[in-house]
């Protein structure tokens, strides 16, 4: 039988804990926000300083030995790259050190403080709050500028780089929360489709899920984002494939389950096509060669990025380095949008290969979660959904060149610490 705990957003366990969520959906919503950036630094002081007194007064810090060794392998690794860009003058090196060397740290700490299965419900539902508040300001944004709503009903939050326009066949606008969205959106839309009947969270399935899942995907169309719009369509197959492996690799009640969702994401996308052709012209045909006007730009920094690693393929240039040739950006000319090639040209083979085998790991105790079953299961779907599709559009966007976007990469893990913890005690309070 599940576990259900009663924690609600408005009683988020103690109050220890509610600065933790409220900075969880600071990042969320308000990610690349510089107005926010002490408020968010506050924050991060007072939850790792309430992480540190419970650990002191345990006698403990509860991250288990093996995510805590990879944290351990990935900053020492980082740091000889670091190193390395000095040596070799990069000029982004020591930038570099803070997104390899000290989040990671940080983060490995976060997970250390998430180790009960009511904190791990009330992320999913901040992602959820998230979603949706983001995603509403989003459309009052576009609503607004295209006068379809009078002007004094968008209320600006913050400096968020806003832009809009309306281009031959298709709309495009931009606020920093769409940053988030390659990541929130597949997770929400597994939330709706893939959450078991009788599990720990099923209670958020219905109905906010259904409504940020609606809200998101129409940001999605209107957002411009080729990669967004790309791993949306690609997350049901994510969705489809853990639900598999939660089903032992044959469970037709659990994809029966997911078949009428799934229709009706479709007709939810087909009626927002519709109204956005109808209205605007806007009409997907457009967006193919939309599409392809994004490959060239990123064609030159390619070849330059592999030029630079072939002149040292093992190590490569070192973190913080700019390939010859090739500046996408005055202010950091060591950031690229192709983020794993500029990370093999910067780090090398050996490298690459060690931030490889340690988000390899990440999946592979990932789907041992999920093979297990239960509500811990029903957690790791979406978060894990919502990884895949987050790395996927790292590859053409730099999401994880930033402290805000490496909460992607270490929240499975949270999930996976507090299975591996469980088991280590022997407990299956959150099994079905």
């Amino acid at each position: 039988m599940a576990v259900r705990p009663n924690s609600s957003l408005l009683t988020l366990g103690s109050w220890l804990e509610l600065p933790a969520y409220v900075l969880f959906f600071l990042m969320l919503a308000f990610p690349m926000v510089m107005d926010l950036l002490y408020v968010k630094a506050a924050l991060f002081a007072f939850v790792l300083f309430t992480i540190g007194a419970q650990a002191v007064r345990g006698g403990r810090l509860r991250l288990h030995p093996s995510i805590g060794l990879w944290t351990l392998v990935v900053c020492m690794a980082s740091l000889v790259f670091v190193g390395e860009g000095v040596i070799n003058g990069a000029p982004g090196a020591l930038k570099q050190a803070q997104v390899y060397v000290l989040w990671p740290i940080v983060y490995a700490f976060l997970i250390a403080g998430t180790t009960t299965l009511p904190i791990l419900v009330a992320l999913e539902r901040v992602m959820v709050l998230a979603t949706l508040f983001a995603c509403a300001y989003g459309l009052d944004y576009i609503l607004t500028n295209l006068q379809i709503l009078p002007a004094s009903m968008y209320i600006s939050l913050f400096d968020q780089g806003e832009a809009i326009g309306l281009h031959e066949g298709y709309l495009a606008f931009n606020l920093y929360f769409l940053n988030s969205l390659p990541f929130l959106v597949p997770f929400v839309m597994a939330v709706s489709l893939a959450r078991g009947r009788a599990t720990t969270t099923a209670e958020v399935a219905r109905p906010w899920s259904w409504i940020a899942l609606g809200l998101g995907l129409g940001v999605v169309l209107v957002s411009g984002r080729r990669v967004l719009m790309l791993v949306t369509a690609i997350a049901p197959f994510f969705i489809v494939g853990f639900t598999l492996i939660k089903g032992r690799g044959s469970n037709p009640p659990e994809l029966r389950r997911l078949l009428r969702p799934l229709i009706i994401v479709l007709v939810i996308l087909v009626g927002l096509v519709g109204l956005l052709n109808r209205i605007y012209d806007v009409d997907l045909g457009s967006y193919t060669s939309y599409f392809g006007e994004a490959i060239d730009p990123r064609r030159e920094q390619f070849d330059a990025l592999l030029q630079g690693w072939s002149e040292n393929p093992v190590l490569g240039a070192g973190h913080g380095a700019s390939a010859a040739g090739v500046i996408r950006s005055e202010s950091m000319p060591w950031a690229y949008e192709l983020y794993y090639v500029a990370l093999l040209f910067q780090t090398g083979v050996l490298g690459f290969g060690i931030y490889l085998a340690a988000v390899l790991w990440t999946y592979v105790m990932g789907l041992r979660v999920i093979r297990d079953g239960g509500a811990l299961a029903d957690l790791m779907i979406p978060t894990l959904v919502g990884t895949s599709c987050f790395l996927i559009a790292n590859a053409t966007d730099p999401y994880l060149a930033r402290f805000d976007g490496l909460w992607t990469i270490f929240l499975p893990l949270a999930v996976i610490n507090f299975w591996l913890l469980s088991r280590n005690q022997g407990q299956r309070t959150f099994a079905t």
